[in-house]
């Protein structure tokens, strides 16, 4: 199985990473990342494993993440790789 890695610079991956804290409701994701994400972006992870859809005794649907998921979204501590610093004595 061929893992995508998303990062920062796409949507998809911005979503992923906000989805890391904890389960956005569709209101919520709509607000944040506007319609785009709600009607075409999340549907794609959706049908790709990496979210599922929580609706447990909610009005508002939530999004969150599947552990397929959370591999393919790095954590943003993960993606940023600091340089080596060098001291000088």
């Amino acid at each position: 199985m061929i893992i995508r890695h998303y990062t920062h610079s796409s949507l998809a991956g911005r979503l992923l990473m906000a989805l890391r804290a904890g389960e956005i409701p569709l209101t919520g994701l709509a607000e944040r990342f506007g319609r785009t994400a709600v009607e075409h972006v999340a549907p794609q992870l959706l049908r790709a494993g990496l979210i599922e859809l929580n609706h447990e005794d909610r009005i508002d649907k939530a999004y969150r993440l599947t552990p397929a998921g959370r591999a393919a979204c790095p954590s943003r501590r993960d993606a940023v790789q600091p340089q080596a610093m060098r001291i000088s004595a």
